[in-house]
């Protein structure tokens, strides 16, 4: 299983700011950015999920980033829908 790492936490925090898309659908970003096959992206956003909380209490994660982190040139319409029909 592939580990999450702080390159994985910036990226999905910066995801979920950018308010770009719901984090229960972020998998196909993860997968595209990191180049993850679905099991392996799938496992970093679980466990991204289940530490979120725990960091953002601690003040790890900068909840008022309101700066936009454009990720439409990196996962386009097409292979989003394609995940979505494996």
């Amino acid at each position: 299983m592939t580990k999450i790492n702080d390159n994985h936490l910036e990226f999905l925090d910066r995801l979920r700011n950018s308010g770009e898309t719901n984090m229960f659908g972020a998998r196909p970003y993860v997968q595209k950015h990191f180049g993850l096959n679905t099991k392996d992206a799938g496992a970093i956003l679980q466990q991204w999920m289940d530490t979120f909380s725990e960091r953002s209490d601690k003040g790890e994660v900068n909840e008022d980033d309101d700066s936009y982190y454009d990720v439409s040139d990196e996962v386009d319409f097409s292979f989003v829908m394609g995940l979505r029909n494996q």
